[in-house]
């Protein structure tokens, strides 16, 4: 799960957007002016793919995003809905995939938060059957949208976050045309293999950059670190990644205890 930390206050918010923030613009007509007077509005849109309570929703709303959170789950996307109003958040009830779907989706009602499309995440990750003997009991069906669609109906947004849980790579494939944007998403030591086929499938349709962040050694929050989430000269080449991912393995940094490495990757 992406990690977010404290929230600024309103007054922190608004030097922030001001500051440091890509903007865009877009122009509306008054209908109710007879001249038809161009008013213009500041807006920044972002994707929160695997949007689960709604946490990270939350975050960009205070800082003056439109979002658009796409979670599986019915009673978050109610949570989110109840929480927002539709001018903030447009809620999606859906699954991010290169399939339309129905698909098979895993979930533990105490745990929702590592709920899973990945057969691979239920039986090989930390959580997975293999490593902690968890069985996911309740299967439901859910459609699914991809990552160009939502490009194609809402705009181009500034951040695509993606806390998918083991599925990625197949929500990755969704997407098939380069964008200014940046892509967060998700690695786990354990699954680094298809966090390797994420890398190698951005790099394909023409992302250039990355940059890592790990959990036990400075793992970052999304909300306030925009500065370093837009700032380019923090990025390193993409062909740099996989020698680089390895220095944050346990197996690295010696820590050999539960906390198998994971972190955020992020891509531009």
């Amino acid at each position: 799960m992406l990690y977010i930390s404290k929230r600024r206050t309103k007054n922190e918010t608004t030097k922030y957007i001001i500051n440091n923030l890509y903007e865009s613009s877009f122009q509306c007509v008054n209908n109710n002016d007879m001249n038809h007077k161009i008013s213009e509005r500041i807006f920044m849109l972002m994707f929160d793919i695997g949007a689960n309570a709604g946490t990270v929703t939350d975050c960009f709303v205070e800082q003056g995003y439109h979002v658009v959170a796409v979670e599986p789950l019915d009673y978050h996307c109610e949570e989110i809905k109840n929480r927002h109003d539709e001018n903030d958040v447009t809620v999606i009830n859906a699954a991010v995939h290169y399939k339309k779907g129905p698909l098979d989706f895993y979930t533990i009602e105490e745990w929702d938060v590592i709920s899973t499309l990945s057969e691979e995440w239920r039986i090989k990750s930390r959580f997975g059957l293999e490593k902690s003997n968890r069985i996911w009991p309740t299967v439901i069906k859910v459609n699914c949208v991809k990552i160009d669609d939502l490009i194609e109906q809402y705009g181009i947004p500034k951040l695509i976050k993606i806390d998918v849980e083991g599925s990625e790579y197949e929500a990755l494939l969704s997407h098939n045309k380069k964008i200014e944007t940046v892509i967060v998403f998700e690695w786990t030591e354990e699954l680094i293999k298809n966090t390797k086929k994420c890398i190698d499938h951005l790099a394909s349709l023409g992302y250039t950059k990355y940059r890592n962040s790990c959990c036990h050694i400075e793992h970052e929050g999304l909300d306030n670190k925009n500065e370093k989430l837009f700032n380019e000269n923090l990025y390193r080449p993409i062909e740099e990644f996989e020698d680089n991912i390895k220095s944050c393995f346990t197996t690295q940094t010696g820590r050999y205890d539960s906390h198998i490495a994971w972190g955020d990757v992020y891509v531009m």
